[in-house]
């Protein structure tokens, strides 16, 4: 879906973040790209070419195990970039990344970045590996979370973490994609939504699902989710993911 009234590149928190010079000189080389809803920026195992900065959308981290399971590492809005090996001087994907819900953002050459990091402005650098290490921290609880919390406290956690990275409560979101990303059987995620439904938390239907109670998705989500927020906060900014007020 192309976006005609498209947001500024500061829309995106690290775009927002850097020196101004450092703008500058990225702005003439930024370029708009529209994304749907499954697309993949890059595979597991590409050379990373470019940088994404979302301002609109959110995308999934997958990594896909020997055996065709697919698991996900992080989830990635605005308030990151796409491509977060190229902070670490390293152009090759640990995991793919694959549109979770549609939007758009700004890339930028993966030669640019490195260049603007090489340039040993300590405040960019420390804005850019702040950022990675808010990844691999979420990355890390993603693992404890798939192997110590209940299936309704991870769905939870996953639709919130959405929640926090658009702007509206309604979602074009199907039991597979649930399921893939959650790496479970389609049947636990029916079983989880339909409770999650009767309690008045969600509405769901033919692949729309409504935030009807966020507080009451908090109340019932895992740790990981308020750990999550706790470590950007502290990494990048005590702003972030300020719930709307009712």
């Amino acid at each position: 879906m192309p976006y005609r009234d498209r947001p500024s590149p500061k829309t995106n928190l690290l775009l927002r973040s850097v020196t101004e010079d450092c703008f500058e000189r990225w702005q003439s080389k930024l370029r708009w790209i529209d994304f749907r809803a499954g697309w993949s920026f890059y595979a597991q195992g590409d050379q990373i070419t470019h940088a994404l900065f979302p301002v609109v959308g959110v995308f999934s981290m997958v990594m896909t195990l020997e055996d065709g399971e697919t698991v996900e590492t992080a989830t990635v809005g605005r308030e990151g970039f796409v491509g977060f090996p190229l902070a670490l001087g390293a152009n090759q994907s640990i995991n793919a990344a694959i549109v979770k819900v549609a939007g758009g953002g700004y890339t930028l050459d993966a030669s640019s970045m490195r260049t603007e990091l090489l340039r040993f402005d300590l405040h960019n650098q420390s804005l850019f590996w702040r950022y990675t290490q808010a990844i691999l921290a979420q990355a890390s609880r993603m693992t404890g979370c798939a192997h110590h919390h209940q299936l309704e406290q991870r769905l939870c956690r996953w639709l919130l973490q959405i929640l926090d990275r658009v702007d509206q409560p309604v979602l074009q979101l199907t039991h597979q994609v649930m399921a893939e990303r959650l790496s479970v059987r389609r049947e636990g995620i029916s079983t989880v939504a339909a409770a999650l439904q009767e309690a008045g938390l969600i509405r769901y239907s033919r692949g729309r699902l409504e935030i009807v109670d966020r507080k009451g998705l908090e109340q019932r989500a895992c740790e990981c989710y308020r750990g999550v927020i706790n470590d950007y906060r502290r990494l990048l900014d005590p702003g972030l993911f300020k719930a709307p007020k009712n």
